[in-house]
């Protein structure tokens, strides 16, 4: 997704004009702790263990999770995604 949806410059401006973009790095706890306060972090959001990667619109206050987005998916999927979600 890094490589291929997340570059597409229609969901870089729908990100930078709708949403605060986090990133969180969970693949390798084990070798880096801040990935493990990542996976904690993310846990907390989705509700439990999640798939990599997972994609989460959150309220500005952390409270409320709208939306999710599992797994690898097309750059209009993805587009669909964050459109259907933009405030």
């Amino acid at each position: 997704m890094e490589n291929s949806v997340l570059i597409s410059p229609a969901i870089v401006e729908t990100i930078h004009e709708k949403y605060i973009a986090v990133e969180l790095f969970t693949d390798f706890p084990e070798k880096n702790p801040e990935e493990q306060v990542h996976r904690d972090l993310l846990r907390a959001f989705s509700g439990g263990p999640s798939p990599i990667p997972v994609y989460l619109i959150v309220s500005p206050d952390g409270k409320t999770v709208f939306a999710r987005r599992d797994g690898k998916t097309s750059e209009e999927d993805f587009a669909r995604f964050l459109d259907k979600q933009a405030p």
